[in-house]
């Protein structure tokens, strides 16, 4: 069976990043567009070549934005030409329309500088999150051209879909188009960047706090991604935990004959003894070990102090 080109766990993470980068800064546009916008949060999948170009095809007005910095690529918007013009109606104020292509010069400039304000927040909202830098250019917009995903994007396309509001007059959808590689490096930086952040959790653990009785690691874990943002958005991410079976140090010389075929190795530790689970570097509790049907698995005896 191949590999999933991003497992679903990468998935969620990036719309996670892309609701954390896109979806809370267009939330802020309330005022240029004259009423309330609202973002639900966006759904990820990844498609082939075809359905992107039927998806922008079909939505018809495309904006695209080269970013540099820590990664380079393109990011692709598209918005059906509907609600295209009822955005840039609401705001240059006055009626717009896209069709004929003649007459589109002011909604397209409107719908431009949107984006560029939703990237603009974008950029520095996901460089303070992944801990990379990205910078987006000044973007520009198409209406009714093709574009050619399959040469953009050959290893792989992400497609993401935010349904959005503003006010109660416009209820649409938002396309978003990027490369598979990009995805996965963002996921990795921020699972990473997370992790980076929790290191310093027994620090938050020693402040003073309301509670009297003491924090366990994994309390002080919630307590620190409230702290550190969103702790419903941090919450869905997923990241590694391991269970260390045992540990010994060798010489470099026995490592380099570990390789030899049937070799083993032995530890001082028991197979009766608990084993630890770790959280990055961070021991969290201990646990012994139990089979489930065919699998390894570790029942959690102690919640580290």
């Amino acid at each position: 069976m191949d590999e999933p080109l991003m497992r679903k766990e990468e998935t969620d993470s990036f719309a996670e990043i892309c609701n954390i980068a896109f979806g809370a800064p267009a939330n802020e546009l309330t005022g240029r567009l004259h009423g309330q916008v609202k973002f639900a949060p966006p759904k990820v999948t990844i498609v082939e070549a075809a359905e992107a170009v039927a998806a922008t095809e079909e939505k018809s007005v495309v904006l695209r934005f080269s970013f540099s910095g820590d990664y380079r690529g393109e990011w692709f918007f598209a918005m059906d030409v509907g609600t295209a013009e009822q955005i840039a109606t609401r705001m240059v104020e006055k009626k717009v329309i896209f069709v004929p292509p003649t007459h589109a010069a002011e909604g397209k400039q409107a719908i431009l500088v949107m984006m560029q304000e939703i990237t603009r927040m974008g950029e520095d909202v996901l460089t303070k999150s992944i801990r990379k830098t990205i910078k987006f250019d000044a973007g520009s917009i198409t209406l009714g051209e093709p574009t050619d995903f399959a040469g953009l994007f050959p290893e792989g396309i992400v497609k993401v879909l935010f349904r959005f509001k503003v006010a109660d007059m416009v209820d649409s959808t938002l396309l978003s188009f990027v490369s598979i590689p990009f995805a996965r490096a963002a996921v990795a930086d921020f699972e990473q960047a997370i992790m980076n952040q929790m290191e310093g959790f027994d620090e938050v653990a020693a402040q003073p706090t309301e509670e009297p009785e003491k924090k366990d690691r994994l309390q002080t874990i919630a307590e620190y991604c409230r702290r550190y943002g969103d702790f419903d958005t941090v919450a869905k991410i997923k990241v590694p935990v391991a269970v260390q079976l045992a540990r010994q140090k060798m010489t470099l010389r026995q490592l380099w004959t570990a390789g030899r075929r049937g070799l083993v190795l032995k530890f001082d530790a028991t197979i009766r003894e608990p084993v630890a689970v770790a959280f990055g570097r961070r021991i969290l509790a201990r646990a012994e070990i139990v089979t489930i049907a065919e699998h390894f698995g570790a029942k959690i005896t102690e919640v580290g102090k």
